[in-house]
């Protein structure tokens, strides 16, 4: 019985990948038939290489759409039931990141890492991954996802280079509102903080009323 099951099983997640690949790829119930599909499959040496399939298989899909949340949260529910390997999982969002900085999903792989890893070690972390984004602020510092990671990871180690990256992006061009808040959110000096508001009020109009209650 359990034999006929799983052939059952690996034959639905052939074509299953099949509607994944050629149909649609962010399609929340195929994902989810996927997800069923494995936690069918009954004998547990044909669960375990199915898994290994399963990640082998996300890591090829997201080299074609690295921002691809479906794929990146059916991969994370497939490690977590794989041996951890932080080290290795590290490695392949550090890769994502480098194809493509402005990838939302990976920065919160690291996020996940970091609440898993020990608290007197996150403070390391943090400091790397700050290293990390430094290329995607002098890139294109407007683009929000590195700085959105950076100012929640600061929370875990206060000490980086976050705010001399954001001061020397600011003083370059005072134009650019994310150097300008990472400034803010750390500033205590109420007339510097007039000044940074008031900075954010020209350069993003759309936001003047939530500035407004910063003051």
């Amino acid at each position: 019985k359990e034999q006929v099951n799983d052939r059952w099983m690996e034959a639905e997640l052939d074509f299953n990948k099949t509607v994944i690949k050629e149909r649609d790829t962010k399609s929340y119930c195929t994902w989810n038939h996927r997800r069923w599909c494995v936690k069918s499959i009954m004998d547990d040496g044909v669960r375990r290489e199915t898994l290994k399939v399963e990640k082998s298989l996300c890591e090829k899909l997201l080299l074609l759409d690295d921002r691809n949340f479906h794929c990146w949260g059916y991969r994370s529910w497939v490690l977590s039931l794989l041996p951890p390997d932080p080290a290795l999982n590290l490695a392949h969002s550090k890769s994502r990141l480098e194809s493509n900085f402005s990838n939302y999903s990976a920065w919160h792989q690291r996020a996940l890492h970091i609440l898993s890893s020990p608290p007197a070690s996150r403070p390391a972390i943090v400091t790397s991954d700050i290293s990390l984004a430094e290329n995607s602020f002098y890139t294109e510092p407007s683009d929000q996802s590195a700085w959105i990671y950076a100012h929640w990871a600061q929370t875990h180690a206060p000490e980086t280079a976050l705010l001399s990256y954001a001061q020397e992006l600011h003083d370059d061009d005072s134009t650019c509102k994310w150097p300008t808040i990472t400034l803010l959110n750390a500033e205590s000096d109420p007339a510097k903080r007039k000044e940074l508001l008031a900075n954010l009020k020209e350069n993003d109009p759309m936001r003047a009323g939530y500035y407004n209650d910063l003051e």
